[in-house]
């Protein structure tokens, strides 16, 4: 594998991670991605000093960090218009609601028969949000749900990946 996988605790430690000096050292220059939820932890993206190298939500922003070959990706937006919603404000600028968005990974599994028992909408500022059901069961869904989906479920990932494949 060209690049090396870190699993991250939180949006902080992501970011940490990112912009380790040490990381990029031990790594050689190999690029070194990192994920966010598009939700609070936007602000930690948005915080990395560099200059921004997609700016479409729903192929996933990236943003290249100024100081290293490093890359923070926020999560692509899915097409399901209920979704969308709680991230994009203006869909024809690419305008986001950027922290106060509400688009966690597992989100982007919202709308299919096979998931529907996971989610649950609750109220907020204008109205109502889609919202996974219980932290507790996001390992569970991850390796007992997920991977009995239907290929085309993780369509959503595809311009995401050919990014991180043209740095490798």
């Amino acid at each position: 594998m060209p690049f090396i996988s870190f699993y991250g605790f939180s949006c902080t430690y992501l970011k940490q991670l990112l912009t380790d000096n040490r990381i990029h050292s031990e790594m050689g220059n190999l690029p070194v991605f990192a994920l966010f939820d598009f939700d609070k932890a936007y602000d930690e993206w948005n915080g990395l000093n560099g200059t921004v190298i997609e700016n479409d939500p729903c192929k996933g922003l990236i943003k290249k960090w100024a100081s290293g070959n490093s890359y923070a990706t926020m999560i692509p937006v899915p097409s399901n218009p209920e979704i969308q919603k709680q991230v994009i404000k203006n869909i024809a600028t690419k305008e986001t609601y950027g922290g106060n968005s509400s688009c966690e990974i597992e989100h982007l599994f919202y709308g299919q028969t096979a998931t529907a028992m996971y989610y649950q909408t609750e109220p907020c500022v204008g109205g109502s949000k889609i919202v996974f059901k219980s932290d507790s069961e996001k390992t569970f869904f991850a390796k007992g749900v997920v991977n009995t989906l239907h290929k085309s479920c993780f369509e959503v990932f595809r311009p995401m990946f050919e990014f991180i494949k043209s740095k490798c």
